[in-house]
C-alpha cells in the first residue's frame, strides 16, 4: 500500500528485536511486534504524518484493513491513532470502522484505545447516533 510505504521503512529502522520479543510475551503471543516503545511509535507517527498527512476519509477503510492484515501489532496501533485523529472531526462513518477494529484482532490494548478515542469521540460529536447504536 503506497500510503503506508514510508511508515514500513520507519518501523523497520526503529525495530528492536529484544523489545519485540518482550512485547510478544507480555501480550500472550497474540501478535508479532517490531519492538517500538510507545514514545518511539508516536515519534514515527509524527514523522510519517509530516510527510504523508492524514489519509482521505474515503481511503481510511482500506488503510485500516491493510493495517489489520499486517502481522506486527504496531500497524494496528498506528491505524488506530490515525483514525483517532480523524474521529475528532466527527466523521460518523468511523463508527463502522471502529466496530471492525474492535471485532478483529481484538485484545485489551486495541479495545481500550478504540472505545473512548474513536467510537466515544464519534458518538460525542454525533449525539443523535447514540440511540441508533445503543438502542437507548
Amino acid at each position: 500500500m503506497e500510503y503506508f510505504a514510508p511508515i514500513r521503512k520507519l518501523f523497520e529502522l526503529n525495530a528492536d528485536p529484544v523489545k519485540a520479543a518482550g512485547a510478544k510475551a507480555y501480550m500472550k503471543d497474540i501478535s508479532e511486534f517490531y519492538g517500538l516503545t510507545a514514545p518511539t511509535r508516536r515519534q514515527v507517527l509524527q514523522e510519517f504524518l509530516k510527510s504523508q498527512g492524514l489519509p482521505q476519509r474515503e481511503d481510511l477503510g482500506r488503510l485500516i484493513e491493510y493495517a489489520w492484515n499486517q502481522p506486527q501489532r504496531e500497524w494496528q496501533y498506528i491505524a488506530m491513532e490515525i483514525t483517532g485523529r480523524l474521529a475528532r472531526k466527527g466523521y460518523s462513518n468511523l463508527l463502522v470502522l471502529s466496530e471492525f477494529m474492535i471485532t478483529h484482532k481484538s485484545w485489551w490494548d486495541t479495545v481500550d484505545y478504540i472505545s473512548p478515542n474513536i467510537a466515544g469521540t464519534v458518538l460525542s460529536k454525533n449525539p443523535g447516533m447514540i440511540q441508533d447504536v445503543t438502542g437507548e
